[in-house]
């Protein structure tokens, strides 16, 4: 059987033929607006380029002809990061306050909090896929149905989404086989009723309005849930992901920013809040030790104070904390001086023993070192 195109088809491509090399039909004459003949997009070539480079494929593969003029061509689809919005919660609720019934606010929450594609993903939703009670819906998308796993994943009902998919639940007449019902006819254009509506709602529209709500919400949950786990949940690979759907958001950047800030601050407040607390545990310990292997009297260690205070013992003892939170106690024959901070041990009269706050019940044992 020979392939045999429409006119419409073999002009375009008898065209693509003449320039194959950069498309330049594609890129100068291929739409009209207003009247005068402009350019399709870089992506718009490469998709063009890529089915008719399958159509030719067959053509070689059947020995109609030799070889295949656009197998040089760039037809993989790459990631338009200008044309990008992250639709922020804000804009969603203006956009949900303005929708005209129930049936448009579950569009607009599958869409946005749900990631499903519109209209493939949307329009094949059943309430058999739907179970509320456990929280998860099964979504088929014939995008992918012909990879592994046929196209089905089940897909977490997320807190967001929930009451929207109850609100229509509630609204279904018995019986309702689909979710999304008033909607489903071939001539409903959901893209041009939701710029109507996002009129109404005074929101600016933003480019691909359904992808980029999709791509915002793979975006925030990139940053909760592993990488693997939210690819499979959206239906599409980590490459695509990174590609297509990944947003870089002024909201990571500040809150970068705002992190290096307390990084820095966190070490200074450690500073001063350490040797107070590190004191406290300091002093029960040694009261403990002390008292329990009869080095201090038990009036002489009521050493509670942040501040330096001496006590006259019996023996006395030295402490300090070193980096890794461990206490060294070493027997000094002179005064006991407790100081805020670290305190170095004077190793030239060591008699010492390590002891960590899992041996608060007194039981340390002291060796000469």
């Amino acid at each position: 059987m020979r392939i045999r195109p429409c006119n419409r088809v073999r002009d375009r491509l008898s065209t693509l033929v003449i320039f194959p090399a950069r498309s330049v039909w594609l890129a100068t004459q291929a739409s009209k607006r207003n009247g005068k003949a402009i350019g399709l997009s870089e992506n718009t070539i490469r998709r063009h380029c890529g089915r008719a480079r399958q159509f030719f494929s067959v053509a070689v593969k059947r020995k109609q002809i030799d070889a295949n003029p656009f197998i040089e061509l760039a037809t993989a689809v790459r990631g338009n990061r200008a044309r990008q919005h992250f639709v922020t919660r804000q804009e969603f609720q203006a956009i949900i306050d303005a929708a005209p019934d129930v049936d448009w606010q579950a569009i607009i929450a599958l869409s946005r909090y749900g990631g499903l594609r519109v209209p493939s993903e949307l329009l094949t939703l059943r309430w058999a896929d739907v179970n509320l009670p456990a929280g998860e819906m099964t979504v088929r998308a014939t995008k992918t149905e012909h990879y592994e796993g046929s196209g089905i994943r089940v897909c977490p009902i997320f807190a967001e989404l929930k009451p929207y998919l109850e609100a229509a639940w509630d609204a279904a007449e018995p019986g309702t086989e689909f979710v999304i019902n008033r909607y489903r006819q071939t001539n409903a254009n959901l893209r041009t009723q939701l710029l109507r509506i996002m009129l109404r709602a005074g929101v600016k529209p933003w480019p691909k309005l359904f992808h980029n709500m999709r791509a915002t919400r793979q975006t925030e949950l990139f940053k909760i849930h592993p990488i693997q786990d939210v690819c499979s949940w959206l239906g599409n690979s980590r490459a695509v992901a990174l590609e297509h759907y990944a947003q870089v958001t002024n909201e990571a950047f500040q809150a970068a920013l705002q992190g290096e800030a307390e990084s820095e601050a966190v070490p200074k407040q450690n500073a001063k809040q350490q040797p107070t607390a590190a004191n406290r545990m300091v002093s029960q310990i040694v009261k403990e030790t002390a008292e329990n292997n009869g080095v201090l009297h038990s009036g002489a260690a009521e050493c509670q104070s942040v501040r330096s205070e001496k006590v006259t013992p019996m023996r006395t003892i030295s402490l300090s904390i070193n980096g890794s939170g461990m206490l060294t106690l070493a027997y000094l024959p002179k005064e006991f001086s407790f100081i805020t901070g670290a305190l170095s041990i004077d190793s030239s009269r060591p008699v010492a023993a390590m002891t960590t706050p899992e041996n608060r019940t007194g039981q340390a044992h002291f060796k000469a070192i």
